[in-house]
């Protein structure tokens, strides 16, 4: 679905888009709960889940995501909507893993080419699904989504490899106050302690990066003549 923020559609705007694109308008540019009720419609369409053949839609906790339409519609064709926890997408959604930051950077630079080869023109409502679609082919492939669900362990099924840690922000969503006690915050635990002993004068040390569930441990040796001892520590990656 492609939403352009205009009051009227013309069938124009989807010129070149990718075969079987929606295309909508809002005056706000955003989606909302019809929008999102018509996308729904349109995965109905294409997917064809029914009460005999159940799917599961993953998605986030945005609000034109909950609406008594869209309840009744999952209801009668078979889906099951599943939401993430608030404030854990960039751990657990396979689209912001592995699409949306390739997408970005191939609009981009297809942008930049369509102004360095059209010097007098400048991009259009016209233009957009033209573009959108020669970088969406380029960025949504299989392998891609076969990659979005392995490294969000959502497919094949993992529960620990993501650390409980990851899961805190969604607490502050469950408390009424908005404040997340110490009680209620699970420190991740491990097995696996690595740790670096730090003299005074050293100026770079250079080290494997522990894993994920492993612990980096800093012993700090303070100088030699016994005063107080000054550290910065630069980790890059």
């Amino acid at each position: 679905m492609l939403i352009f923020p205009k009051v009227s559609f013309n069938n124009r705007l989807l010129h070149g888009a990718p075969p079987q694109t929606v295309g909508v308008t809002s005056k706000s540019r955003w989606i909302d709960q019809g929008l999102f009720a018509k996308w729904l419609e349109h995965f109905i369409h294409m997917v064809k889940p029914s009460v005999e053949d159940p799917h599961v839609l993953l998605l986030d906790g945005h609000v034109s995501h909950k609406s008594l339409e869209v309840l009744d519609l999952c209801r009668q064709n078979g889906i099951t909507l599943l939401c993430f926890p608030p404030h854990t997408t960039h751990v657990l959604q396979p689209l912001d893993r592995v699409f949306y930051g390739p997408l970005k950077t191939f609009y981009n630079k297809a942008c930049e080419s369509f102004m360095l080869h059209n010097p007098s023109k400048w991009i259009t409502d016209y233009d957009i699904a033209g573009l959108f679609n020669t970088v969406y082919m380029t960025a949504a492939t299989i392998d891609n989504g076969v990659s979005g669900f392995e490294c969000t362990r959502i497919f094949p099924l993992n529960r620990r490899r993501i650390p409980e840690f990851c899961f805190t922000p969604s607490l502050t969503t469950d408390n009424a106050s908005g404040e997340v006690s110490a009680s209620s915050v699970s420190t991740p635990t491990t097995s696996v302690v690595h740790t670096l002993h730090v003299a005074a004068g050293i100026e770079e040390i250079i080290f494997d990066p522990p894993g994920i569930g492993e612990e980096l441990s800093f012993l700090i040796h303070s100088k030699v003549d016994g005063s107080p001892g000054q550290f910065s520590f630069y980790i890059y990656y």
